[in-house]
């Protein structure tokens, strides 16, 4: 009887180390989640303004091109 109430205790503390183990996993998953969700969104924000660098420098490129045009700017 001894024998079989050993190993229960000993099942019970396997079953209490696997639990803490598996929440300890589930805690990490939930960091990296939120790892991963900020990152998706520093990316899109710079998406963004790499997107409205882009705009910029068109117009840019369109008001020089005006300016030579016009005489503003010589190409000399």
């Amino acid at each position: 009887m001894d024998i079989a109430n050993a190993e229960l205790e000993q099942s019970k503390r396997s079953k209490e180390a696997a639990e803490q183990e598996l929440k300890g996993y589930e805690v990490e998953l939930a960091m990296n989640e939120a790892s991963i969700k900020t990152l998706e969104a520093r990316n899109a924000a710079i998406q963004y303004e790499v997107s409205m660098v882009g705009s910029d420098l068109e117009i840019l490129k369109v008001f020089i091109g005006l300016c030579f045009i016009s005489g503003v700017f010589s190409s000399d």
